[in-house]
């Protein structure tokens, strides 16, 4: 499965998107800073960097095809903006690819979405910023940006597209989530609501002087970690039902009480977060091991109790356990392989040096070092062997691996190096640290449920 991030272009310039850092003057090392002509006619910036042409798309699908590729996620910046999408599209479809677009919803005209459905994909995730247009002027600066997106969205249904409303909680919008969620109930789609929100490194370095100790100040527009927390317990509740919720969440605190039950817990978040469709809950089910019959207890007997073992599972805890670099990948607009769509370009040349550390490899070091000239493989064969080596290499801080907390926790290694773009390769994100403590305490609060 891949993620195609089409072109950085969008109509809309929200306060605490990646996007906007791809305005000239405010890139990082002048990775986005020389101007090109504008591309598309109502595109908010001056100038927007040139994305890759469709040949050359398709060449790589082909490519990825050929190496067993099903799945395919177009996305941007705003994929209805790439010049001709809807061909794109449906050549992508006619190779055989499985399609699911994100989009904010608001280029969605009658004949795209006729074409949709004659050719539908598997979803199309539409991202809504707030319910008013007055949000949206505030935070996206648009100003009809959601009866755009409204209107985008009932054209889809109504050409039988499969459709998610998905939503980014930020200050600007904090109490229009619930409402988010009523729209959707009322419309019959389903809703998912992304809670805790990345950093951009790009301007997290600006911020590195008015921090202490290499962590950037928080930016203005991100929720606080007890804020995030509570929105996250709530929004899973809100998505599993009353009854379901209040049975996962009572056997998850309880499991919590003992270091087998740590191990269940894992087991039991994984349900919890698998409703919820968020994207970290693989990561947990990877963690347990079950023996034949289902039972962690089963597995625990089984393991290997010598020195050896025990240092390999310290490793094997700390290594990346989603599906990025195993069998999911993203590529940049401009072509750049990725682990995922957090693996910013940006972040990930800041924290070479210990993967260079760790690599003896001449042509890895090519491939990732920010100081070489050496350019990337075309083949994207080679790209991949390229991310499986990065996914080898990338761990997460070592005092995670005896963390307790760790079935609520949403640190990965991509998003460690996100939060803190300058700090030692041990060093534990302060906002996840306290994300995690926060969200037991949401969650057993709205248990109802004390020990």
């Amino acid at each position: 499965m891949g993620t195609l991030e089409l072109l950085p272009g969008c109509n809309m310039s929200c306060d605490f998107c990646y996007v906007n850092r791809r305005l000239p003057g405010r890139g990082i090392l002048g990775t986005y800073q020389a101007p090109r002509p504008l591309l598309f006619p109502d595109d908010r910036r001056s100038t927007s960097p040139a994305p890759l042409p469709a040949e050359k798309w398709l060449q790589k699908a082909e490519e990825m095809r050929a190496l067993g590729c099903l799945f395919l996620l177009l996305t941007g910046g705003e994929p209805f903006l790439y010049p001709d999408f809807l061909s794109l599209y449906e050549r992508l479809r006619a190779m055989g690819f499985v399609l699911s677009i994100n989009t904010n919803g608001t280029r969605i005209t009658p004949d795209a979405a006729r074409r949709l459905g004659a050719a539908p994909p598997r979803r199309v995730s539409v991202t809504l910023y707030g319910t008013s247009n007055q949000t949206y002027a505030s935070l996206c600066h648009v100003t009809d940006g959601f009866d755009r997106a409204l209107r985008g969205i009932r054209l889809l249904r109504e050409a039988d597209v499969p459709v998610r409303i998905c939503c980014s909680a930020v200050r600007g919008n904090r109490d229009e989530i619930p409402e988010i969620f009523a729209l959707g109930h009322a419309m019959g789609i389903p809703v998912f609501a992304e809670t805790y929100m990345l950093p951009d490194p790009a301007l997290a370095l600006h911020r590195i002087a008015a921090g202490k100790e290499g962590v950037p100040a928080e930016p203005a527009w991100r929720l606080s970690p007890e804020e995030a927390a509570a929105l996250r317990i709530e929004t899973i509740a809100r998505t599993l039902g009353e009854e379901r919720f209040q049975a996962e969440a009572k056997k998850l605190l309880a499991s919590r009480r003992t270091a087998i039950g740590r191990s269940c817990a894992r087991s039991l978040a994984t349900s919890v977060q698998l409703a919820a469709g968020t994207s970290y809950s693989r990561s947990l089910a990877a963690s347990v091991q079950p023996g034949a019959d289902g039972d962690p207890l089963s597995a625990r007997k089984k393991t290997d109790s010598s020195p050896l073992a025990a240092s390999r599972t310290s490793d094997e805890s700390l290594a990346m356990t989603c599906l990025a670099g195993r069998c999911a990948f993203a590529v940049g607009w401009d072509g750049t392989p990725r682990l995922c769509v957090a693996d910013d370009p940006a972040s990930r040349r800041l924290f070479t040096d210990s993967i260079l550390e760790a690599s003896t490899s001449a042509f890895r070091r090519a491939s990732f070092s920010r100081h070489s000239s050496a350019p990337l493989p075309e083949s994207f064969r080679e790209q991949w062997a390229l991310l499986q080596e990065r996914r080898r290499l990338l761990k997460l801080p070592k005092p995670c691996a005896s963390c307790p907390d760790r079935p609520l926790c949403r640190i990965c290694p991509v998003c460690r190096q996100r939060e803190l773009p300058l700090a030692g390769s041990d060093m534990i994100p302060p906002y996840l640290c306290s994300h995690t403590a926060a969200s037991w305490s949401a969650l057993e609060a709205a248990a109802r449920f004390h020990f």
